[in-house]
């Protein structure tokens, strides 16, 4: 039994998660405890992840923030594209329409800022032109990078309501207990080289029986998309970005709304993830096995987790 205690409304509680019997799992729980053991230190917190929102297109907050999230992005590509020689014109241009049109930002238009992103971190992180610019220009160029994925994300949280697959889920949520999150990528011990560990199993839902009724997965801690998540946001599974998990990651999702399995049984998903030729490799990990107040948790935003035990092992303890 993988346990997370955390103290919420004054009172102590606990998420209880009965693992399955994998030789994907065995092999996670393996790395769980090696970086226990290497990464002692790790803070962990619970965080509401909505996949749909409410919000109204016309809000005009809502057009106040997507002006001030466009801003920065379009700062990013001009102070990027100026000193590493790269050309974001268009992006420039478009975000300049945008500014002046915000309700006409699209999912699109984020897919397509996201995609340069994981490029840019690729193709430009690992070449000899970042390595060679002065420390100073070096770290703003960092930052500046990845201002893009973050403020990207930002907006994303905004126009969801406007995303077709998304708006099919009537407003489901998940949550995430993780140490890490793809809002704030900078120097983190989880992601040393020392430390990662590939994977090297396949999981496809469409030769790889699991529960239907699972709830707990691994979470994907990616440079790029998965596929779900690709597909919530119209973009093309045939992408290069869009893969499945490459490495392991101690954090997980939690799906008490089923959401997962709902799009894993949804033809049209299918029919683009077989076209994509690439595995899904998103893990079933296991089950709820206690009951949540799931409006209060999402209520609360980021709740900390106090410590995590697995088969009775502490792994983790704040105390």
């Amino acid at each position: 039994m993988l346990v997370y205690n955390y103290k919420h409304a004054n009172a102590q509680k606990q998420i209880c998660v009965e693992l399955v019997d994998t030789i994907f799992v065995a092999k996670w729980k393996r790395y769980l405890k090696k970086t226990a053991h290497n990464l002692p230190d790790l803070l962990w917190s619970m965080k509401w992840l909505p996949l749909t929102k409410l919000n109204q297109a016309n809000d005009t907050r809502l057009f106040a923030a997507i002006k001030a999230n466009l801003t920065k992005i379009r700062s990013a590509f001009d102070f990027i594209g100026q000193n590493l020689d790269l050309n974001f014109s268009k992006e420039i241009s478009d975000i300049n329409h945008l500014l002046d049109n915000p309700g006409e930002t699209s999912q699109q238009h984020l897919n397509h800022w996201h995609r340069h992103f994981t490029a840019t971190i690729i193709h430009t992180c690992q070449s000899d032109a970042l390595h060679n610019v002065p420390a100073d220009l070096h770290s703003k160029l960092i930052a500046f990078i990845h201002d893009i994925n973050h403020y990207v994300h930002l907006l994303e949280n905004i126009i969801y309501s406007e995303s077709r697959n998304r708006l099919e889920l009537k407003y489901s949520n998940q949550w995430t207990i993780g140490c890490c999150d793809t809002y704030n990528i900078g120097p983190n011990p989880l992601w040393a080289e020392n430390q990662n560990e590939a994977i090297t199993d396949v999981f496809c839902p469409l030769t790889d029986e699991y529960d239907h009724n699972t709830d707990v997965w691994i979470h994907a801690d990616i440079l790029g998309k998965e596929h779900i998540k690709a597909w919530l946001d119209d973009d093309v599974l045939t992408e290069s970005d869009v893969h499945g998990c490459l490495y392991m990651t101690p954090n997980i999702t939690l799906d008490p709304d089923l959401i997962y399995s709902t799009i894993l049984n949804n033809p049209n998903f299918i029919a683009e993830y077989k076209n994509s030729g690439k595995p899904l490799n998103r893990w079933p990990l296991g089950k709820l096995k206690t009951t949540v107040d799931w409006n209060s948790v999402t209520n609360s935003n980021r709740i900390t987790i106090d410590s995590i035990t697995l088969d009775d092992e502490i792994l983790w303890t704040n105390q």
